[in-house]
């Protein structure tokens, strides 16, 4: 066989990540049950380390540009809904933690009074166990997508939820 040919044999015989094979644990707010709301999550959506600024100093007459700190800033979750409405729910108590009935932030309870948890992100293999674990830190709600309502169309009602997080701290993995 060519080159090709025992590439191809390599990664058909490499246990490769599936897209499908993650586990998102949402944390306990007060409100639903956090493993219902979690096992209604169909996708997570979070950038890689990006740069949050890039300094730059003069030595003499050259400029030199040094990195900055790395973090994750944002990231979505987009949930299928109930008919009770079991993630608008539990994402509205969240909210109400940080904002009061007049869309006002609590000041009583400062940064990271209560509002601001961790989502657990487990990766795992293809016979469920976790691979990699990574903790999206001080963690909180922003704001959701609108609800398309639509009778020209069936089909399920999802919501995409973006949020806030301090960053992301790799776990350790639990096989």
């Amino acid at each position: 066989m060519g080159f090709l040919e025992d590439d191809i044999m390599t990664l058909r015989s490499y246990p490769l990540q599936k897209t499908q094979n993650f586990e998102c644990i949402l944390p306990d707010i007060g409100a639903n049950d956090p493993t219902l709301v979690s096992r209604l999550v169909q996708t997570v959506n979070y950038n890689d380390y990006v740069m949050s600024d890039v300094n730059s100093m003069m030595y003499g007459p050259n400029q030199a540009f040094f990195a900055g700190s790395m973090k994750i800033e944002e990231f979505s979750i987009t949930f299928l809904e109930t008919e009770n409405q079991d993630v608008k729910t539990y994402i509205n108590a969240w909210r109400g933690l940080i904002i009061d009935n007049q869309g006002r932030f609590q000041v009583k309870l400062g940064y990271n009074a209560g509002y601001a948890r961790t989502v657990t992100m487990n990766y795992m293999d293809n016979v469920g166990n976790t691979t990699n674990l990574l903790l999206l830190s001080n963690s909180f709600p922003l704001g959701n997508n609108a609800l398309e309502l639509d009778y020209t169309k069936s089909g399920v009602q999802r919501i995409t939820v973006r949020f806030r997080t301090d960053g992301l701290i790799p776990g350790s993995s639990q096989s």
